[in-house]
């Protein structure tokens, strides 16, 4: 539970440090207050991995972290088509198979199934 508490805690966090470098550039850009900021979570947890990642190594001013955080936002575009739905109507080209006919081996496919295994033994 701990743990649990501790993962939720820091998802927040990271989105709080996404929000807090995305709402006063927001509002200079559109100078409203009441603009909704659609912050990526999974744009903002790749920029925070990326930079633990390579903490030790210089970056451009473009690439730093407050920067990424910055730009860590849902993406707005729209389709143009409707996806393909998953379920399908059935191919009326197929035919069921139908149940199976189970039946008792004749004589020679006793013999050949015998001959078979005996093979396979040796």
């Amino acid at each position: 539970m701990v743990e649990l508490d501790w993962s939720i805690f820091s998802l927040a966090f990271a989105e709080l440090l996404s929000l807090r470098e995305q709402v006063p550039e927001r509002q200079q850009a559109l100078e409203t207050k009441d603009t909704p900021i659609r912050v990526s979570l999974a744009e903002t947890m790749r920029a925070i991995r990326r930079a633990m990642r390579e903490r030790n190594e210089t970056v451009s001013l473009h690439e730093s972290l407050d920067q990424v955080l910055r730009n860590a936002l849902i993406q707005t575009y729209t389709n143009r088509t409707d996806k393909r739905s998953r379920y399908r109507p059935a191919n009326p080209d197929k035919k069921p198979l139908g149940d199976p006919s189970v039946r008792a081996p004749n004589a020679q496919e006793k013999q050949n199934l015998a001959r078979s295994s005996l093979s396979n033994a040796a």
